[in-house]
């Protein structure tokens, strides 16, 4: 994970069949906290987010990231450069 998390960013959040009943989906989200936000002595791995669902938002709590090639479901991930 070469970049930092910080509040405000964009990521890409992979949601799992759990909360759409199929395959995962990727979906857009906007980090609102850190882990060193909420405990200075924390690593930033993990992350809260407000998810842009398509029917409205929703938030998740301590959302771990994931850099592999295929992303396990309810993880979240940097976008990809273009």
């Amino acid at each position: 994970m070469p970049q930092t998390p910080t509040i405000g960013r964009i990521v890409i959040f992979r949601e799992g069949t759990m909360l759409t009943g199929r395959y995962p989906i990727d979906r857009a989200a906007i980090i609102v906290a850190t882990a060193s936000t909420r405990d200075s002595t924390c690593v930033d791995v993990q992350v809260d987010l407000c998810v842009l669902g398509r029917f409205g938002t929703y938030f998740r709590h301590e959302v771990p990231f994931s850099d592999q090639a295929e992303p396990s479901a309810d993880t979240w991930r940097w976008p990809e450069r273009i």
